[in-house]
């Protein structure tokens, strides 16, 4: 194998280009530290988008007014768990 390198979680030897640990699935920089991937972002801006597209579906079944009233109450939970 050409030149290695240990992943930080595992320890086993991956190849020096490797951006992710074959063995452990640990994600990895190009210089060998891990990398700042955080799954539960990618999680909440999936489960954002999810409610979006439900928001436009509603709003072509439902009243219009619903769904500001709808839209209103979310946004507020929203920023009430923000600040």
């Amino acid at each position: 194998m050409g030149e290695s390198r240990n992943c930080p979680k595992c320890g086993k030897g991956v190849p020096k280009y490797a951006t992710k640990c074959p063995y452990c699935g640990y994600h990895l920089l190009d210089d060998g530290k891990p990398s700042k991937y955080k799954k539960p972002f990618f999680i909440a801006l999936m489960a954002i988008c999810l409610l979006v597209a439900l928001l436009f579906f509603i709003i072509k079944l439902l009243d219009f007014t619903l769904v500001l009233i709808i839209t209103a109450i979310c946004c507020a939970v929203i920023a009430h768990r923000v600040s």
